[in-house]
């Protein structure tokens, strides 16, 4: 995501493959909500599907290209050009990954301080 934004174009090989996608906000409100529940009940072996309905990934960038204001490019490739591209972005998305999951769970954190806020101000 983060080379389109920066002009790169989207890269994949699910060819007309549909995928679900959510924000990284509507995860963390979804996950506090869950665990902010009176004991929790009723949310054993519960799925929760979030995502939305599934998108081509046509559709996607899209939308993606209205979100962002410009124009991306979808780039199709076969399966086998796709994981030699995905084998030399494994580093930086590592990196990428990590600071995707300090910024969840600090927008959690944030998410579970508002509800216990709420909370007191209840009681």
């Amino acid at each position: 995501m983060l080379g389109v934004l920066a002009g790169a174009p989207w890269v994949t090989s699910a060819a007309n493959g549909k995928v679900g996608w959510a924000l990284q906000q509507d995860y963390a409100e979804a996950t506090a909500a869950v665990l902010s529940g009176n004991g929790h009940n009723g949310h054993e072996n519960t799925i929760y599907e979030l995502s939305g309905k599934n998108l081509t990934q046509e559709e996607f960038v899209s939308i993606l290209g209205n979100v962002v204001g410009k124009e991306v490019i979808l780039q199709q490739v076969d399966d086998t050009t796709y994981a030699g591209f995905r084998e030399g972005t494994l580093e930086v998305e590592s990196t990428i990954l990590r600071n995707y999951w300090d910024v969840l769970l600090h927008q959690l954190m944030r998410v579970l301080l508002k509800l216990l806020k709420e909370f007191n101000h209840k009681f």
